[in-house]
């Protein structure tokens, strides 16, 4: 029976908005990569990453709702590994982020 009334509801008519968006992106990125193994068990690595990366968008509605995103953010990753056996691994991991605006 509640499906029947559902079915039946007629709604009162809505304003509708239309609006045309266009986004964009612009990214400076940097990634750095190091290995280095000492020896056939032990090996280390690390990294950096740089991101620099603003996104937004405009709206035929205006400034209002557009929008503008940006991200300035720094990765860094230190990695330690060392076999002892082939079912016996060390590995230490040290890794880094922040993200702060601009």
């Amino acid at each position: 029976m509640l499906f029947c009334a559902l079915a039946s509801y007629k709604r009162q008519p809505t304003s509708n908005v239309i609006d045309h968006t266009v986004s964009s992106t612009t990214a400076n990125l940097i990634d750095v990569k190091i290995d280095h193994a000492f020896s056939e068990k032990h090996r280390i690595s690390g990294g950096f990453d740089y991101d620099n990366t603003k996104t937004g968008g405009s709206s035929d509605l205006g400034t209002i709702f557009g929008s503008s995103l940006p991200q300035n953010t720094r990765y860094a990753r230190i990695s330690d590994n060392y076999v002892f056996t082939p079912s016996l691994v060390n590995q230490a991991l040290f890794g880094f982020s922040r993200r702060f605006p601009r």
